[in-house]
């Protein structure tokens, strides 16, 4: 095996874990989804604290009609 036989799989390796080309595609990517996730989730919570402000204001309602 000569030297350049030994050297180019580790040049070529080299040159693949420094390659940053399309990474900041992915990183966007995983941003956006992160941001997508919080905002479900917040979304979420958001619908149930609206939804027993209504049975909270219907109670109050039905409440008030019988006496």
């Amino acid at each position: 095996m000569t030297q350049l036989e030994i050297r180019l799989p580790i040049t070529v390796s080299r040159q693949f874990i420094e390659d940053e080309s399309g990474s900041n595609a992915l990183e966007y990517g995983l941003l956006i989804a992160l941001i997508w996730l919080s905002m479900a989730s917040a979304l979420a919570q958001l619908g149930l604290d609206i939804a027993s402000v209504f049975t909270l204001l219907s109670g109050v309602y039905t409440t008030s009609i019988a006496n």
